[in-house]
């Protein structure tokens, strides 16, 4: 389907469109700088109906989260600041990918080998290994941002990879004693995931929008 932003009607696209189709259409306006207020609307309208149907799904489409992460995420590094709905759209796809986030960590296993797969948790777990004592010392040695380092820590500390202590205004972090000795001494023999599937049909209801993005719109 060729996706227009700028003129599609949100309700058909939100019944017809794939996820393939929504980011073509979000590479075209980066691309060629054609971000509109249109385009932004019909963008929110259409991928957070597509998130309420990848949050029903939970384990069975974590694919589908994927995606719709890295979409919220490409189409707010285009969205020109000029656009009077700029601000408000950025806090809202940030406020989306956050639950995107959270969702992930609730559907993963929670074994050492699935925490090891996602993205940092390898780099981030050798550090502390090799002597990082605390989460202000990971984050610089990262150097990624503050939130997404304690989302790190979290996801190492579920798998009972780590052990993590408030100290102050920092958190200390210790490799776990009861960690399975394949994750703690041997890692680089962990299987690679497998390639997830792509999405590439939708049938999605925007009034079953999930609590969250109701209430995340009521507030916006």
């Amino acid at each position: 389907m060729d996706l227009d932003l700028a003129t599609v009607d949100g309700l058909q696209a939100a019944d017809e469109a794939t996820l393939d189709d929504l980011a073509r259409a979000v590479q075209t306006l980066a691309d060629d700088k054609a971000w509109d207020e249109p385009s932004a609307c019909n963008f929110d309208y259409i991928a957070s109906a597509w998130l309420d149907e990848a949050l029903a799904r939970g384990r069975r489409d974590a694919a589908g989260l994927d995606q719709l992460d890295r979409l919220f995420l490409r189409a707010s590094e285009s969205l020109p600041f000029a656009l009077p709905v700029a601000t408000e759209m950025r806090h809202r796809w940030k406020a989306f990918r956050d639950l995107i986030e959270s969702r992930r960590i609730g559907i993963e296993t929670n074994s050492p080998e699935e925490a090891l797969q996602r993205p940092h948790r390898q780099k981030a777990y050798d550090a502390i290994e090799s002597g990082v004592a605390d989460q202000k010392q990971l984050l610089k040695r990262l150097g990624l941002s503050e939130g997404y380092v304690s989302v790190i820590v979290k996801d190492l500390a579920q798998a009972g990879m780590i052990e993590v202590n408030k100290q102050g205004r920092s958190n200390s972090l210790y490799v776990s004693s009861g960690i399975d000795s394949l994750a703690r001494q041997d890692t680089s023999k962990l299987s690679p995931r497998a390639p997830k599937p792509k999405l590439t049909t939708a049938a999605v209801e925007p009034e079953s929008l999930s609590a969250q993005i109701f209430s995340i719109r009521q507030a916006a």
